[in-house]
């Protein structure tokens, strides 16, 4: 069944606090690392990770829920240690992974899908085999349509973040813990970058994004960052819906009242061409929450004529390292009232960007970084935080919380680390989700009826 919801677009990236060899000490062998979660189809959870090669490990998870509600993860932590076995077991399957510069190093890198899980449990889980497990650890089962009615879906998003210099994680860490989040959604530049140093920089940022992705399910798109070696690190190390046949690089997944699409609009190599055709299919929806991680280039327009076609309320981006929140807007033009704050059935999408966790190309200042409204010739852009910071400021290290709170509201919240506290915030109320265009065409329609005297003013 299809349901109606709100749409977006977006970003993201990292950095490290610890690597340390992850095995229970009561099972020493095989170190599991790199341990993270992903969406599959439907409500499953798969879970990936990495061994040595040359070790033989096994690919298994072994987990047992034990809470029958949502929790958060340092909550979940504690309720956890009272498991001591595993009720269920899944297997799944594994494969080495070589890095493409000159040193060749290879890893194996596991995957397997938990399924038949109960809406909304908690879960405890460990991951490997007889030759060695993880630590434990533990997330919270997709809720469904029925319990999301009484409580908003939750999404961090952030995009941009590298290995160094993200100065937003520990504030992302804290709020993943001290609140519950149904997802983590990040769409691309990673690391800054996976293929650095024969591949090691994307092994560490792995393991600095572990306590949060290990317990969350971590959602991802491509930036071009990624791009190296055909995609190579993105396309193993992630397992996104449909991996099989997409390659994380197109997908979509309902997620309670929301539509959540993500596409690629990189162009590295010949991939891109064939890709492409993957786009329309995936936005005429009837509202989405659409994922991407898209550069200034030729994609812009022919992207935005689909949003605007088939009703994507927000679009969601990084690569850009500060937060911009823009009106609703198409070919340049502003739809909506010039309320920042609360965008009404918008008849267009509402841009934003959250690329700006931290990384080694953020400015370093001792002056705030600069906020506020937009230049005169940008018109569109509602509230800026971050951009261009010079003369001793500071760049904005900032992330985004999203509240999906049914089929017609979203709010969104941006916190900044940089100056602890929220510097933006907004709604988006759609409350006759489809087309934009065909919506205008109406408006159109009508508005020559009232002009003729055939239709009260009113009813525009």
């Amino acid at each position: 069944m299809f349901h109606p919801l709100l749409t977006s677009l977006w970003l993201l990236s990292c950095a490290a606090t610890h690597a340390a060899t992850l095995y229970a000490p009561e099972s020493p062998g095989v170190p599991v690392q790199q341990v993270h979660l992903g969406l599959g189809e439907d409500e499953d959870i798969t879970v990936s990770w990495s061994t040595p090669v040359g070790i033989f490990a096994s690919s298994c998870v072994q987990y047992a829920p034990f809470a029958a509600t949502p929790l958060n993860a340092r909550d979940r932590e504690i309720l956890s240690q009272d498991v001591y076995s595993f009720s269920l077991s899944s297997c799944g399957h594994s494969e080495m992974f070589v890095d493409g510069g000159t040193a060749k190093r290879a890893q194996v890198l596991h995957r397997t899908k938990l399924t038949n899980l109960q809406p909304g449990f908690s879960y405890a889980y460990q991951c490997g085999g007889p030759e060695g497990w993880s630590e434990t650890f533990t997330f919270t089962a997709r809720r469904n349509l029925e319990q999301l009615a009484h409580d908003a879906l939750r999404l961090l998003v952030f995009g941009d973040m590298g290995l160094e210099n993200a100065q937003a994680w520990p504030d992302i860490q804290a709020d993943a813990g001290s609140s519950f989040y149904d997802a983590a959604l990040s769409p691309g530049d990673f690391a800054y970058d996976f293929r650095d140093e024969d591949g090691r920089r994307g092994d560490e940022f792995m393991m600095s994004l572990q306590p949060l992705a290990a317990t969350l399910p971590f959602v991802v798109s491509p930036g071009n960052h990624e791009c190296h070696y055909n995609f190579s690190h993105y396309k193993k190390r992630f397992a996104m819906p449909n991996v099989q046949q997409t390659e994380n690089l197109y997908f979509s997944f309902d997620m309670g009242p929301a539509h959540i699409i993500s596409y690629n609009t990189e162009r590295c190599d010949a991939e891109h061409e064939a890709s492409r055709k993957g786009i329309p299919s995936a936005c005429p929806l009837d509202a989405h929450l659409c994922s991407a991680a898209p550069t200034a280039n030729e994609m812009t327009f022919p992207v935005e004529d689909l949003f605007f076609t088939y009703g994507v309320d927000l679009a969601v981006y990084g690569h850009i390292h500060d937060y911009e929140h823009f009106y609703p807007v198409y070919d340049r033009k502003v739809f909506g009232d010039g309320n920042r704050l609360r965008h009404v059935n918008p008849l267009a999408t509402v841009h934003v960007t959250s690329g700006a966790p931290g990384n080694v190309e953020m400015v370093k200042g001792n002056l705030d970084p600069p906020r506020g409204p937009c230049n005169s010739s940008t018109p569109w852009c509602a509230f800026q935080s971050g951009y261009y910071p010079r003369n001793g400021q500071n760049a904005d290290y900032s992330f985004s919380k999203v509240f999906v709170h049914n089929a017609s509201h979203l709010h969104w919240v941006q916190w900044s680390s940089t100056l602890q506290q929220v510097v933006d915030e907004f709604w988006i109320e759609q409350h006759s989700h489809g087309g934009f265009r065909e919506k205008l065409d109406r408006r159109k329609a009508r508005r020559k009826l009232v002009e003729r005297g055939l239709l009260d003013y009113t009813d525009l």
